[in-house]
């Protein structure tokens, strides 16, 4: 039976281990971001948060022209010497006045201004109301264009993955050869020169596989510096992709080229953008072309006005205001020229731009035939390869094939598990990016899932809500 202190001490330094694992597992922690989260945190991104802040921007600025047409209330004081009023003249042989009292003038009141019409103010809310729609949809842009690449750094991060894998394969396979061929030296059966090609063999693979790991981490950090995260903070879960089989991915792709139809050209959100910023241009060349119409304004007034301490006059005024601009030295004409120079060259920007989404959608879209084709294509290698390693193994062990037919077969394996990883980290990019130049909104990865089973995807919409 054990003393009091020593079961002290012993529990003392078990307690000691498990805060000490403890700590370990806190300080080795990180989160583990899967394609969901990774495509939620693309809308923080800096460019997404900067083209958010610039229609908030131009929406501020619309309410304050609205705002032009608001009463504008003033309560007034005014406080102003004047010279005496009041003398009190002295009799004698040359009248003498002296001043008894120095005047003051008091002034209090309230006006209220109001404008009633300005052809110009109304011109320039018409453009601005265009400028706030322009830049909500450069917004959405750039919040699907930012999903868009997050997703790309994914895939080439888990495509990079996946090809560590093989290098991993790679250098298994690498090392059951150089454990047979030693076997097989040590045995009589083979020669040294094998023996020696095989571990050759094998530390050519130790490389590749150094090579994968260094890509693999590469690829990794380039999404998590997109995203913003600093080194060390998070890693990535591709479990999801892992799980998702060659067989139902291409059914996948096959249901997205027969059945997805996707959204008009002209309504896409980048088209939409620059529509409406170029007839924003142009309502701001009308807009100052109108600074020069009339201005209607109402003044009404109250105010008690004293001439002295013994005198008060309340006054009531209500002025109507009508001011006819004649002419500027032709400013306003020459800004308006100016902005419809902007709209032109918004123009050929917007043919730039539905010319390069049609050839997006064309590229894509054949670009998936081709993965899906290639892929399958792939898949029936890589059966080939597996039986024929597993047929090269066992001739090689029963003395039956040679060294270099066992080496072949291990490359051929190796080079289609690596095709198969390839294609399938393309395919998946190329029917997320097929997909976003439709104009579905893919959110999530049950999303892709889903379209499996029928079930599209919404299309991006176009419309402000409350929300924003």
């Amino acid at each position: 039976m054990g003393t009091p202190g020593k079961d002290n001490k012993a529990l003392r330094i078990v307690s000691s281990l498990i805060l000490f694992m403890v700590f370990i597992a806190i300080s080795s922690f990180t989160m583990a971001l899967t394609l969901d989260e990774v495509i939620r945190l693309s809308s923080q991104v800096p460019e997404v948060k900067s083209a958010y802040h610039s229609y908030k921007q131009s929406l501020y600025s619309l309410d304050a022209l609205r705002k032009a047409y608001a009463p504008n209330v003033q309560v007034f004081y005014n406080y102003l010497y004047s010279q005496p009023e009041i003398y009190f003249t002295m009799p004698g042989p040359v009248p003498i006045s002296v001043p008894i009292f120095y005047a003051y003038n008091y002034q209090w009141g309230w006006r209220v201004t109001k404008l009633l019409y300005y052809e110009g103010l109304d011109k320039g809310i018409k453009a601005k109301e265009k400028e706030v729609q322009s830049r909500y949809l450069l917004y959405i842009s750039e919040k699907r264009k930012a999903r868009l690449e997050a997703i790309s750094k994914f895939l080439d991060a888990f495509k990079l993955r996946s090809l560590l894998d093989v290098a991993d394969t790679s250098l298994r396979l690498a090392e059951e050869v150089r454990k047979t061929t030693e076997e097989l030296y040590k045995a009589g059966v083979t020669s040294k020169y094998d023996y020696l090609n095989s571990l050759s063999l094998y530390r050519e693979a130790e490389a590749k596989r150094e090579e994968a790991l260094k890509a693999n981490e590469i690829g990794q950090q380039a999404l998590l510096s997109f995203l913003g995260y600093p080194d060390g903070e998070v890693s990535l879960e591709f479990e999801p992709l892992y799980n998702l089989k060659p067989d139902e991915l291409t059914q996948i792709a096959e249901r997205v080229l027969r059945e997805a139809r996707g959204k008009d050209l002209d309504d896409m959100p980048s088209v939409l953008a620059l529509k409406l910023s170029i007839k924003g241009l142009e309502e701001s060349a009308k807009a100052k072309r109108k600074e020069l119409s009339p201005k209607l304004t109402l003044l009404v007034e109250e105010d008690n006005q004293r001439g002295s301490f013994l005198s008060k006059n309340w006054k009531f005024n209500a002025v109507l205001s009508l001011s006819i601009p004649l002419y500027d030295g032709g400013a306003s004409e020459i800004q308006a020229r100016s902005l419809e120079e902007g709209a032109k060259s918004l123009e050929s920007k917007l043919e730039r731009v539905m010319s390069s989404l049609k050839l997006a959608r064309i590229s894509y879209r054949e670009s998936l035939r081709t993965d899906v084709l290639s892929l399958r294509s792939a898949l029936a290698r890589l059966k080939v390869a597996e039986e024929g390693y597993k047929i090269a193994v066992i001739r090689y062990k029963n003395g039956l094939g040679t060294q270099v037919e066992l080496i072949n077969s291990q490359r051929e394996l190796v080079q289609a598990k690596w095709q198969v990883a390839s294609l399938k980290a393309k395919l998946l990019k190329d029917l997320f990016s097929y997909l976003h130049y439709l104009g579905y909104e893919v959110t999530s990865f049950d999303d892709l899932l889903r379209i499996g089973e029928g079930i599209f995807p919404p299309l991006v919409t176009t419309e402000r809500g409350d929300r924003e």
